[in-house]
């Protein structure tokens, strides 16, 4: 009997190919963390601020005398200042949503209220800043920086006040013995909320304050 080498060969190649593909390990799907929810919201928000910031440059383009006269009155160290309170926050949600994540509530919650002072001690130097100013004579009548400096500050304070709301509850959500899938995956929507609520400070800092 004859045997075709050219179909053993192919068999061969075909067997080793499909042994290949058993022995490879399948990589698990990333999983985005929170809710779908959540994330369209987000983005969202992300696409009105990203409207103002567009004005914002759009304004500073047709007036730069204006804002880099004006800009040079803020108080930059409170800027500065803020900016690395809400990276610590963010840094102690990380760590409190993966004690959470791990079992570690007494962890988790000791993380979720170091978050909490970071945001309560945000809103303090805000309420300073906007009060120096104010007592400057500096209001949002002053000129259209300071009328857009009010309005992107402000509504970022907004979300500060709404993202300590979300750190009560993930420091509730960490009082819980046992959290679940559900819960667990609620949590992180919040926490994906308090992380934008810094990235957006991480934008309005050197946009308003030190851009030159």
């Amino acid at each position: 009997m004859t045997i075709d080498r050219r179909s053993a060969t192919g068999d061969t190649e075909q067997l080793s190919t499909a042994t290949t593909l058993r022995e490879r390990p399948i990589s698990p799907a990333k999983r985005v963390p929170g809710e779908n929810g959540v994330w369209i919201f987000i983005y969202g928000d992300l696409t009105v601020f990203g409207l103002l910031f567009c004005m914002y440059m759009l304004y500073r383009s047709h007036q730069t005398t204006v804002f880099a006269d004006s800009q040079k009155s803020l108080f930059q160290d409170i800027g500065f200042a803020n900016t690395i309170i809400l990276l610590i926050s963010s840094l102690f949600v990380v760590i409190g949503m993966r004690a959470l994540a791990g079992g570690g509530n007494r962890r988790a919650r000791g993380a979720f209220v170091g978050a909490m002072a970071c945001g309560v001690a945000f809103v303090a130097f805000k309420i300073v800043e906007w009060s120096a100013e104010a007592d400057a004579g500096r209001t949002p009548y002053t000129n259209d920086f300071y009328q857009l400096y009010y309005i992107l500050t402000g509504l970022h304070l907004v979300h500060v006040l709404v993202g300590l709301g979300v750190l009560v509850y993930l420091f509730k959500t960490a009082q819980v013995s046992v959290v679940g899938p559900s819960r667990l995956a609620t949590a992180e929507s919040g926490a994906c909320f308090w992380h934008m609520v810094d990235l957006l400070w991480v934008v309005i800092f050197p946009l308003i304050y030190l851009l030159t």
